[in-house]
């Protein structure tokens, strides 16, 4: 959960104020996408499901598959390949993207990392467009 959030549900500035259902405003391929990527973290195949999921531009810069997953178990990302609990919060969109705050739980403690999503015009699906870790690339 993101600090200072509830879940799917932000932060209200006026605490008489109705709570505002923020995913409610998320498009629901993107929150879907979002949902399927924090229920991998910690599952066999993680970086493969995150690769292909992952949309044409950042797999170029990764080259081929496997330097996606070398990446996906260094330090920094290795949180999503062996965490053992995930939490999405503050999903949010802005035009034909969208983000959320992903919070991992390891045996080592919490890592927080923002996945971002977005729907190319060519194809119309969502797809990943950005992984970063609060702290490190924050």
């Amino acid at each position: 959960m993101a600090p200072g959030g509830g879940g799917l549900k932000g932060p209200r500035s006026d605490p008489h104020a109705p709570a505002v259902d923020h995913a409610s405003a998320v498009d629901a391929g993107a929150l879907a996408l979002l949902r399927e990527l924090v229920a991998a973290v910690g599952r066999p195949g993680a970086a493969g499901l995150f690769y292909a999921r992952a949309s044409e531009r950042m797999r170029a810069s990764f080259g081929r598959e496997e330097n996606f997953v070398r990446a996906f178990t260094n330090d920094r990302f290795a949180p999503l390949a062996n965490g053992t609990a995930a939490e999405l919060g503050g999903a949010e969109q802005v035009g034909e993207s969208a983000r959320a705050t992903l919070t991992v739980t390891t045996r080592d403690g919490r890592a927080v990392f923002v996945l971002a999503v977005a729907r190319p015009a060519a194809s119309g699906e969502w797809r990943l467009s950005g992984v970063a870790r609060e702290g490190a690339d924050l």
